[in-house]
């Protein structure tokens, strides 16, 4: 394996060659791919992740090439990431935060709706609401799935009803 990479990084043309083989979707270089990809796994780690793939994507469509903007982005979901992992309680914060956006999606759809009059405008406005009810449908499950947490600080602790 370390052969096929020397070979790779002494020959960068037969590099570029196998590259634009296996994007254009040359089979005939598949057993090629299968050992540069078995040489270098971090590689098959960053080019196979779909949830990455799919982020760059959003990333690009939403925000576009202003790196500044890009990068406060990735460290604000980096933080989500983070907190969610941490903090239980943070999915309820962030389910609050959801329904927010969702009302006030739903409020501009309503809006649309009322001002245009039109099948796009209703369609709009029924997907909203849809979105709001199952962000508040969401809370409520976790509300009642949570365990109560109940701190018994007596030995001989009495409870009234």
């Amino acid at each position: 394996m370390e052969h096929t990479l020397q070979t790779y990084l002494q020959n960068p043309e037969t590099f570029h060659t196998l590259v634009q083989a296996a994007v254009a979707g040359d089979s005939a270089v598949l057993p090629q791919v299968r050992a540069l990809l078995d040489a270098v796994p971090e590689w098959s780690d960053e080019l196979g992740d779909l949830l990455q793939q799919t982020e760059t994507t959003l990333l690009d469509m939403s925000i576009g090439k202003n790196l500044l903007k890009r990068e406060a982005v990735k460290r604000d979901l980096d933080e989500h990431a983070r907190r969610l992992t941490e903090e239980p309680s943070y999915v309820e914060a962030l389910l609050i935060r959801q329904i927010r956006l969702d009302l006030l999606m739903l409020h501009t759809a309503q809006q649309r709706a009322q001002e245009r009059r039109d099948l796009h405008s209703d369609k709009l406005l029924n997907s909203a609401h849809r979105r709001f009810l199952s962000s508040l449908k969401s809370l409520e499950q976790m509300r009642k799935l949570a365990p109560s947490i109940r701190v018994q600080i007596a030995k001989n602790q009495i409870n009234v009803s």
